[in-house]
């Protein structure tokens, strides 16, 4: 990486964590705030807001405000995800072979064992079984949030590292959600939105082209994905990484279609996520309810366990088999405490958690991903400081 290159990527780092602090904030408060409406004694109200179904026919024929937040506005969601991947592959941590390798690695192998660890303790049941995918995903946002809270000064290499472990589970994570949700998958509208993510590439190099062209082309094409049958998340991803950021300034369209977004998902999408998902009714679990379950230990192990120890494992099976190498000043007290940090699930895996369950085991999963990133982002916090305190002593 040039020396451009990484001034631009600290900076673009630095605008993320402060964004992303900002944005875990609001997220929670909104989470909070759900549930207080419904544990007192508005749980209609909510439920009305949610299912009020909006004028969009065209879409489909019962599109309430609840699937307009999950199947649209959290598609902008995966579009920050998905430019934030293509600056990381580009310009910043993933943009030489021998250092992406370690933390694709490292992602993957967090979403494999979480998947599996949950996989193991409900293969038993068909219904629970379908919840693996929950604890495989991060949440982007929030464990920047808390690595930005709990170590305010944490290296360049470390913040990178954590965006591109949690950016490929991201990816990964909404590519299964797209492959094991999709239903009577309608292969005309497929053809369609292929032929309109070519088109967003190839309009790009149009030396005219404003911004705001961009907007009515990615609106359609989210629309054509919907129809698909397949997830409609996943044309935010794919146009994200069909985004040219090359250039500076006015001619770089990724950085000037990021400044626009970020500012929306943080202050907007991403709190009507966290309002919509987390209106949990806690009178009808107690902690016993919630840990004799296998579908909330599964998830919470999955998140807890699965996923430090998946990371750990590949990142050392980068390194030791396929010439990967940790990045300058990060050391393996950082990986372990990055996966950790991976456990934080929340955004995706409430999303996950929606797609797969209803009624109770819906409000249980729900509950187990909240539980499950508390204890993963509290064991990151101690693991951050203990191991940033000892790396000041050793150096005195």
């Amino acid at each position: 990486m040039n020396t451009t290159n990484n001034q631009s990527d600290q900076a673009w780092l630095k605008n993320v964590s402060q964004d992303d602090r900002l944005g875990a904030f609001i997220f929670i408060g909104f989470g909070i705030l759900a549930l207080i409406v419904v544990n007192s004694g508005f749980t209609d109200t909510y439920e009305t807001i949610l299912n009020y179904k909006l004028p969009l026919n065209f879409i489909e024929k019962d599109f309430t405000f609840s699937h307009f937040i999950a199947d649209g506005l959290l598609a902008l969601f995966f579009l920050m995800a998905g430019l934030e991947l293509k600056h990381a592959f580009t310009i910043g941590s993933l943009s030489k072979l021998n250092a992406a390798i370690v933390p694709i690695f490292a992602a993957t192998f967090g979403m494999l064992f979480s998947g599996f660890i949950y996989y193991l303790l409900n293969f038993s049941s068909a219904e629970s079984t379908k919840g693996w995918p929950i604890p495989i995903s991060t949440d982007v946002a929030l464990a920047i949030a808390v690595l930005s809270i709990a170590l305010p000064k944490a290296s360049l290499s470390l913040r990178a590292f954590l965006l591109a472990v949690a950016v490929v589970n991201d990816v990964g994570a909404i590519s299964v959600i797209s492959i094991v949700f999709s239903k009577n998958v309608n292969y005309v509208y497929v053809i369609l939105t292929l032929i309109l993510f070519i088109t967003f590439f190839l309009i790009q190099k149009w030396k005219s082209l404003k911004l705001w062209m961009l907007l009515p082309l990615g609106v359609i094409t989210w629309y054509f994905a919907y129809k698909t049958g397949i997830h409609p998340t996943i044309a935010g991803v794919v146009l994200g990484l069909l985004t040219n950021n090359k250039g500076s300034g006015i001619n770089n369209i990724a950085n000037r279609l990021e400044n626009k977004i970020r500012p929306i998902t943080v202050l907007i999408v991403l709190p009507l996520f966290s309002f919509s998902s987390l209106g949990i009714n806690l009178s009808q679990f107690n902690l016993n309810s919630v840990l004799g379950s296998d579908l909330s230990i599964g998830i919470i192990l999955g998140l807890v366990i699965g996923q430090p120890l998946g990371i750990l494992v590949g990142s050392l099976i980068a390194i030791k088999l396929f010439k990967g190498r940790l990045p300058i000043g990060l050391s393996w007290n950082n990986i372990i405490s990055i996966g950790f940090l991976a456990g934080i699930g929340f955004t995706v895996a409430l999303l996950i958690s929606e797609l797969t369950f209803d009624g109770l085991s819906l409000e249980l999963a729900k509950i187990s991903v909240v539980l499950a990133s508390l204890i993963s982002a509290i064991i990151a916090s101690i693991l951050l400081r203990v191991s940033n305190k000892s790396n000041r002593t050793s150096t005195i």
